[in-house]
């Protein structure tokens, strides 16, 4: 729609495929941390379940370069960090500070991409790389969940309640 609309109007559009975010207390790397530290189960699609995280204080500033970037035809972009990794690094990490041991078990989804990282060549032409650091604030997001006591054992991935 955004690209029909950008080719019969003359409309300037950008169109962000975004990747995982970083940063509030329900994103997908803190429903990892509070899987693990709950010893609940954690699956992904592949055995390298690789992940391109943006911090939201990244996303903030880097509307504006990409509203600026707009174009006719749409401009498509990938939306997510400079950092790479499989999100069983996370878990990993996760088991480091914690003293857990949380396995990910692959279990194969059809249709399901074998990766998530995204190219960000062309976000960063256009933003310039992130201002943060993904594992400094995977670290303050494990302290504030610790710190909180409160690692959702009474809900899953989605956060949805598993209270019978």
């Amino acid at each position: 729609m955004a690209r029909t609309c950008a080719r019969a109007f003359n409309l300037k559009v950008v169109i962000t495929r975004l990747n995982s975010v970083m940063g509030p207390s329900h994103c997908f790397p803190a429903q990892v941390i509070r899987a693990v530290l709950a010893d609940r189960p954690l699956q992904a699609p592949h055995a390298i379940n690789m992940q391109s995280p943006i911090h939201i204080a990244d996303m903030a500033w880097q509307v504006e370069p990409l509203l600026e970037a707009a174009a006719v035809p749409a401009l498509i972009v990938n939306w997510g960090g400079d950092e790479h990794m499989p999100m069983q690094d996370w878990v990993r990490k996760t088991n480091e500070w914690s003293g857990k041991s949380a396995t990910v078990e692959a279990r194969p989804v059809a249709g399901a991409p074998i990766a998530n990282p995204a190219d960000n060549t062309l976000r960063k032409s256009i933003t310039g790389p992130c201002r943060t650091d993904f594992w400094q604030e995977f670290r303050r997001l494990y302290d504030e969940i610790t710190a909180t006591s409160d690692f959702g054992a009474d809900t899953d991935l989605r956060g949805i309640s598993i209270k019978k």
